[in-house]
């Protein structure tokens, strides 16, 4: 795997988690929307929820930055936004999106998944110049 490959690959993740965003923000589905409405009425917002993301989001917006620099700090920052970001989804509430949006939201888990193997094998070892865990 050479270095544009192993940057595509980064950049895969929120690639694809932007495209569903951009589908359901740009292609709203009205009975969607009336549902996320009534729950939003019915849900209790916390001011630590938008602090909490917002650090979530600094870290993976910095992960990615060292990433595509190939930093060797920036595999175990990686990791440790996926597992924040999993820790964050009961705080965060319900939320309604469409199948097409879930199917890329799907892909950018996977192709997470995917980073964090190579991040972790000899691949990014050869690439980087560091010893892989």
């Amino acid at each position: 795997m050479n270095k544009l490959q192993l940057r595509f690959l980064i950049l895969l993740p929120a690639i694809t988690a932007l495209i569903g965003f951009l589908y359901d923000y740009l292609l709203p589905s009205s009975i969607i929307l009336d549902i996320q409405d009534y729950i939003d009425g019915k849900d209790v917002k916390y001011d630590i929820n938008i602090i909490l993301l917002l650090l979530q989001s600094l870290i993976s917006i910095t992960s990615f930055a060292g990433l595509l620099y190939f930093k060797s700090w920036a595999r175990h920052l990686y990791v440790f936004s996926i597992v924040l970001s999993f820790t964050l989804y009961p705080f965060i509430g319900i939320t309604i999106v469409s199948s097409i949006s879930r199917i890329f939201y799907d892909l950018s888990w996977v192709s997470s998944g995917i980073l964090i193997t190579v991040l972790y094998s000899n691949q990014w070892g050869h690439i980087n110049g560091v010893r892989a865990l």
